[in-house]
């Protein structure tokens, strides 16, 4: 029985060869948004799981304020942090402090600046799960001015040579930094990323000297995945009790565990943060768009169900029932469903590389033919098969045959409602997506094109480093002989992005008052 169905549906299929086109295009366009809407969102809400220990790994946020004031939160703690908390509480196991910055690299005739060097613990792989692909886990990161490499950035400088025991040269002063071990390039679902991975003994800095100086991020590896909690009640109480020679200043910490971070913090960490709005905003729409494909599904098999009540009357007189003439017209919908289905990985597939320069993403075609999104897409497409073939297949399969035979056979009135019902409802929802999509085009134009207040077309920016500060005064003389140059200043941050906070004394009236601030010393050039 199961066979002569497909045999007939695909007979009728053949025999409306537009009407099958229509439906099948138009189910596979909208699968196709939704596979690759799919893929993104299982992207994003894979962010960081792939670590064996990624419920056990929680980011320390801190907490302070003066005297009453603000508080003020964020990416950032002390090197006093881990090996305190590490110390006195036995839900911490273990941990690692991390810095990011950029530096200049040299190898040969080979000189870059790199934006993603970290510095980190020697524990860095005891954390996280990177593999190593040359050294061992314990060791690349044990003494000072050693570095790991990723494979894409070894490849960069070294070509097909073996990096492991050469040395680099950093910054201007060229420290000699050994190359101790190359591990695979970082995932695009890692929130830390880096190109070099230096050990953090190479920054000198200072261990448990104080819990200010706040340039580290810190991640903790708890003794469970339900310990952060435990910990996170007792550390008020613990750092009441650190700074209690401290008038005056309060310091806490909170705990984010590593794979809500991505979507759920406020805090950026080694690239900027998403948030889980998106999500559910990306998936409404995905949803919207298969409402529209499978609303005009229903449309167009209800409009030709003049067409097929002949047939179907013919069926009934000869004594088919009607629980067999809907499987028949439910095996029709699947055969289409599974038809768009099929189209659509094959559209996917040739979208992606558009899609990810949209999305900014590095999304991969295996992933559309491992099991996961086009599992969920199979899912889908047979859930609409049966949902949108339902109301036809009931519609045509319940036809009086002497109605129908006798030629006194009109589409119900509940048939033509139902159909300008759904009309109405796409044109609805057509025109909600054609208005977000001009408004937020509208948003992108105004932040593109809004007056910053400098012309940024003739603003050039210039990293420098200590060695070159030493004669930034010459520097300046220098280039202000430049007839084409207007004007030189120096700051420590450029206007679009300085993060630098700084504690600030008022004295006067009140000389106990203190503020936080965000600061960029500047010169006496900058304003101009």
């Amino acid at each position: 029985m199961l066979k002569n169905y497909f045999k007939i549906a695909f007979r009728n299929l053949s025999r409306n060869k537009v009407f099958s086109a229509i439906n099948i295009v138009g189910l596979s366009i909208g699968l196709t948004c939704c596979l690759l809407m799919v893929l993104y969102m299982q992207h994003e809400l894979s962010y960081d799981k792939f670590h064996a220990n990624s419920t056990r790994i929680a980011r320390v946020i801190m907490e302070y304020n003066f005297s009453g004031e603000e508080p003020t939160k964020g990416n950032f703690t002390s090197t006093k942090v881990l090996p305190s908390l590490k110390r006195n509480f036995p839900e911490v196991v273990g941990g690692v402090r991390m810095s990011n910055t950029q530096r200049l690299v040299k190898y040969g005739d080979k000189l870059f600046l790199e934006k993603r060097f970290a510095y980190a613990d020697s524990t860095f792989f005891d954390v996280f799960s990177f593999r190593l692909l040359s050294g061992k886990p314990t060791d690349v990161l044990m003494a000072p001015r050693q570095v790991v490499l990723t494979q894409s950035t070894a490849k960069k400088y070294f070509g097909d040579e073996n990096p492991v025991g050469k040395v680099l040269l950093l910054g201007s002063t060229q420290e000699n930094y050994l190359v101790t071990g190359v591990m695979e390039d970082i995932p695009s679902n890692s929130q830390v990323k880096f190109d070099f991975l230096a050990s953090f003994s190479s920054l000198g800095a200072t261990q448990e000297r104080t819990y200010f100086d706040a340039n580290y991020t810190t991640y903790l590896l708890l003794r469970d995945e339900y310990a952060i909690a435990s910990l996170q009640s007792k550390i008020p109480a613990f750092m009441k009790k650190e700074l209690i020679d401290q008038p005056g200043v309060n310091i806490n910490y909170e705990l984010e565990p590593l794979t809500k971070v991505h979507l759920f913090s406020p805090y950026d960490g080694f690239e900027p943060n998403s948030n889980i709005t998106y999500i559910y905003i990306i998936a409404g729409i995905a949803l919207l768009v298969l409402i529209i494909a499978c609303f005009t599904y229903i449309n167009l098999s209800t409009a030709r169900s003049v067409e097929r009540a002949k047939e179907v009357g013919i069926r009934k007189v000869s004594g088919a029932h009607r629980k067999q003439l809907f499987w028949q017209f439910i095996t029709e919908s699947v055969v289409i469903s599974m038809s768009a289905f099929v189209l659509s990985i094959i559209l996917a597939i040739f979208m992606l590389p558009a899609f990810n320069r949209i999305a900014e993403k590095e999304l991969t075609i295996t992933s559309l033919t491992g099991f996961t999104v086009p599992g969920i897409a199979l899912g889908i497409t047979l859930i609409i098969a049966v949902l949108a073939g339902s109301y036809p297949a009931l519609i045509m399969s319940g036809f009086k045959p002497v109605s129908v035979l006798k030629g006194a056979f009109r589409n119900t009135a509940s048939g033509v409602g139902l159909r300008r019902s759904l009309i109405v409802f796409q044109f609805m929802i057509s025109v909600f997506l054609i208005t977000a999509t001009i408004i937020i085009q509208q948003q992108l134009r105004y932040i593109q094109h809004k007056k910053l207040g400098y012309d940024r077309e003739h603003v050039i920016v210039m990293n420098i480093d200590q060695k070159v500060m030493q004669k930034i005064d010459l520097l300046k003389d220098k280039l202000k002989a430049d007839r084409n140059i207007l004007a030189v200043s120096k700051a420590s941050y450029s206007p679009v992005n300085i993060p630098g906070v700084y504690g600030v004394y008022l004295q006067g009236s009140d000389e106990d008052r203190a503020l936080t601030v965000k600061a960029n010393p500047i010169d006496e050039e900058f304003i101009r």
